[in-house]
């Protein structure tokens, strides 16, 4: 009985015992073990986010990357028609899962904002959740052109100042600032209403060519002026050939103070050239008050500054000449214009007119002969003012230089014995003329021969000049130079004059 019962026992409890009993209508789960704890099945349902950044700080000059980070895993569900953009276009898309990325492109020559949003609905994680919330970003671009401007003259570097018609151009201080250089035109009692300076650093007082198109017609110029309402005008022309130019005006609004003014030569002045867009245009001149004679408002001073050519960039530079060939422009004074003197050639004082063209074939002064040219078909020829005093006339072509270099000047001459050179207060010769950047100095080099009262007539004769730059002298003019009455403080009438022709100016190694 006893192990009868025991079995019993033994048997019930194990069947009671026994987890997973099929038996056991109460166990819901028969293939696990019941810990007594209720596995409750907790659904996902929350949705997923997104956060836009981007990789550009500040405002974007070209393409911006958006990076679209999400808080979980959206598989492929997210797309870059997903993605709405405005202000821009949309480029190369990339990435799943917990971010992707989108180039966007702003438009060109423009400013503005791009914006990207993602509207809801647009993904979904793993458990089928959408989104619930819109995402946006913004990014401000500017992809505008900016204008590059050229600085043609600062004052800084020591331009020349040539002055005409009663103006006194120098470089001087800026009266408001010490440590600025500028350009100061006196505008005298006695002054023309035409009267002005030209700036140059380059030869025949000109500077470098300035590259005019439809688009860029514009020079602006700080001015300083005593007072407003004056008209600036500015000309640039060719250098050498004055009759071909443009000129036009800009008039100050502010009284004993810096301003900027425009000078756009696409509206020429009136009675003046309209620009020309296949010329050549590389000096420049300034006229203060232009229009009005000094004498009618008395002395004035004008400042002016930072001369600029708008909105183009280019080599502010000299034509560079090969060394070895002729510096000079027309050295057989062969180009003329209707007035004036020869193409390329400039005479100083700029007023003087004691030169003539002559061409072979003319009858020559105080003679029935007949005038052959050295080389080509014309020459020039210089005499004397007459006016009973002593005076140079030098007729010259200018050239920046560096200290160091050397030149040679060879000119031939001729004088006729019918108008020869009269006394020995009278004569002819080349110069080598050396100056600093200011023209505050100046050294030469003359020809060892000279064309005088004793010179040889009717024939042709070379005369030749050679020199060195000095240390500290930035330029060198080519010169031929006619001294009449040296010496003499009144009547003096000296006659006689000298042919000049096939000049040359070159550099020497």
């Amino acid at each position: 009985m006893r192990s009868t019962l025991y079995l019993t026992l033994m048997a019930t409890v194990a069947l009671t015992a026994c987890p997973g009993d099929p038996t056991d209508e109460t166990d819901t789960d028969p293939d696990t073990f019941d810990t007594g704890d209720t596995d409750t099945g907790v659904e996902d349902t929350t949705p997923p986010t997104v956060t836009i950044t981007d990789d550009v700080a500040g405002t974007a000059d070209g393409d911006v990357t958006f990076t679209f980070t999400f808080s979980e895993d959206v598989g492929t569900s997210f797309e870059a028609s997903d993605i709405t953009v405005t202000g821009g276009t949309a480029g190369a898309f990339a990435g799943q899962g917990t971010s992707a990325t989108l180039v966007v492109s702003p438009p060109a020559d423009s400013s503005g904002t791009i914006e990207v949003d993602v509207a809801v609905g647009t993904f979904e994680d793993a458990a089928g959740n959408a989104n619930d919330e819109a995402a946006s970003a913004t990014q401000d671009f500017d992809t505008t052109i900016p204008l590059v401007d050229t600085v043609l003259i600062d004052f800084e570097d020591g331009p020349g100042v040539e002055p005409f018609g009663g103006v006194v151009g120098t470089v001087v201080e800026d009266p408001t600032d010490s440590s600025n250089m500028v350009g100061q035109w006196v505008k005298t009692d006695t002054a023309a209403f035409w009267s002005g300076a030209t700036i140059h650093y380059c030869p025949l007082f000109g500077i470098a060519e300035l590259p005019f198109d439809a688009d860029h017609t514009q020079i602006s110029m700080r001015v300083w002026s005593p007072d407003a309402g004056i008209p600036f005008r500015m000309k640039v022309e060719k250098a050498g050939k004055p009759e071909i130019s443009v000129e036009t005006e800009a008039t100050t609004a502010v009284a004993s103070g810096w301003e900027t003014l425009v000078f756009d030569f696409k509206n020429e002045a009136t009675g003046t050239a309209a620009i020309n867009y296949d010329n050549t245009y590389d000096k420049l001149s300034v006229f203060p008050n232009f229009g009005t004679d000094g004498a009618d408002v008395g002395e004035k001073t004008y400042y002016i500054d930072d001369i600029v050519f708008l909105g183009k960039t280019f080599a502010n530079e000299c034509p560079i000449v090969e060394g070895g060939d002729n510096l000079l422009t027309n050295p057989g004074f062969e180009d003329w214009p209707s007035e004036g003197l020869a193409t390329g050639w400039l005479v100083f004082p700029g007023d003087r007119t004691n030169y003539a063209k002559i061409s072979t074939g003319d009858t020559m002064f105080n003679t029935e002969d007949t005038f052959t040219a050295y080389e080509g078909n014309s020459a020039i020829k210089l005499y004397g003012i007459f006016n009973g005093v002593e005076t140079e006339t030098p007729i010259y072509q200018e050239f920046a230089t560096t200290a160091g270099t050397q030149y040679e000047m060879k000119a031939w001459v001729y004088m006729h014995a019918a108008d020869a050179i009269a006394a020995d207060d009278t004569y002819l010769s080349l110069q080598l003329k050396f100056f600093n950047d200011d023209f505050s100095a100046f050294e030469f080099a003359e020809s060892p021969t000279t064309i005088t009262n004793t010179s040889t007539t009717n024939t042709w004769t070379e005369l030749t000049v050679t020199g060195t730059v000095p240390e500290g002298f930035t330029k060198v003019q080519g010169a031929i130079e006619f001294w009449h009455c040296v010496d003499a403080t009144a009547d003096c009438y000296t006659g006689g004059g000298v042919y000049i022709d096939d000049v040359s100016l070159v550099e020497v190694e």
